[in-house]
């Protein structure tokens, strides 16, 4: 189902991981972020945006980074011009392709294609400050190393940050992630930031909102990290800091079952990275 969150505005919450794409229309342009997951839900967001569509508007896709559930639906939306972060990694790509037509298969998810998806048509790459049409820009580097953030009038969309469903899923770089929150920091005081939508959950509306879910997100990693050094400082192998991290806390609670790998995953990376360091 698609909601207008405000005039313009328009958001569409997928069946698959509370995922969010969003369309964007006003008299210059209509923009359309992430669309996906599921078929159905594609045509959805493709047939609500045709009827947005004017002779007037250019027509613009983003993508907020390369994984396999923001990138699906870029091929139903011919004549748009697709817009990545000048770190856009092609060989995460690759894989999320992979991924892509590993979930598809396994649980019988049918496309317009037949086989693997075809890589993304891009059109422009843009990096910090850039603009077009109406956004700014700029990347947002640790959940992976081509994240993309678009800033449009009052209202930033972050990709996988920021999310109130998720704690921080780390592929990439955990000083790199704790620099995108000191980013946002930034860009919500020079931009007067008001409403972040996350491609994961709910929104986030306010200043109050939004500074709780940077600080729970800065919070997370500095435990993290502090949780692995205190391993290492007692000489316990990676697995075994692994272990003892299964009831870590995240905003009260222990990481839920279904998302603990991803928790691992962060601990594994944190412990890489420090043991870097030390060498």
């Amino acid at each position: 189902m698609i909601k207008e969150l405000y005039p313009g505005v328009y958001v569409h919450s997928s069946h698959i991981q509370k995922m969010q794409s969003v369309i964007l229309a006003d008299e210059r342009a209509l923009y359309v972020f992430d669309p996906c997951y599921f078929t159905s839900e594609i045509e959805e967001i493709r047939e609500y945006s045709r009827g947005l569509e004017t002779q007037e508007r250019e027509r613009w896709l983003i993508l907020t980074h390369s994984d396999w559930d923001h990138i699906a639906g870029v091929h139903d939306f011919a004549g748009y011009k697709i817009v990545v972060s000048n770190s856009w990694d092609e060989a995460n790509e690759s894989k999320m392709i992979d991924k892509v037509e590993m979930f598809d298969s396994e649980f019988y998810v049918d496309r317009p294609w037949i086989g693997k998806m075809r890589r993304v048509p891009i059109d422009y790459r843009v990096t910090d400050g850039d603009s077009i049409a109406g956004l700014a820009f700029f990347e947002a580097k640790g959940h992976t190393g081509d994240g993309l953030v678009s800033i449009y009038g009052d209202i930033a969309i972050v990709g996988d940050y920021l999310s109130d469903v998720e704690f921080p899923f780390i592929f990439t770089s955990s000083r790199d992630y704790e620099r995108t929150l000191t980013k946002f920091q930034e860009m919500i005081e020079a931009f007067g930031i008001q409403t972040v939508i996350t491609q994961h959950g709910p929104a986030a509306v306010g200043p109050a909102e939004i500074q709780r879910r940077i600080k729970v997100s800065e919070d997370y990693i500095v435990r993290a990290r502090a949780f692995v050094e205190e391993g290492i400082r007692k000489e316990w192998s990676i697995e075994q800091i692994v272990e003892a991290g299964r009831d870590f806390p995240y905003e009260g609670s222990p990481v839920a079952m279904g998302i603990r790998h991803f928790h691992d995953g962060n601990l594994r990376l944190i412990w890489k990275e420090l043991m870097q360091a030390e060498e």
